[in-house]
């Protein structure tokens, strides 16, 4: 059995993230570029799972 995060959450988000960089990885291009909105994605992301010290 297997099973995605629930939506909405961070690590769907970061499952939904490398769905799309799997795909760009196996596209026949030999020039891969991340556009603007998967880099939005990545960056935000990023952001939200760091770790502030209390």
């Amino acid at each position: 059995m297997t099973w995605s995060p629930n939506k909405e959450t961070k690590m769907r988000r970061l499952v939904d993230i490398g769905f799309t960089l799997v795909k760009l990885a196996t596209s026949e291009k030999v020039f891969v570029q991340f556009d603007d909105n998967l880099k939005s994605q990545i960056i935000l992301l990023t952001n939200d799972l760091k770790i502030t010290p209390n």
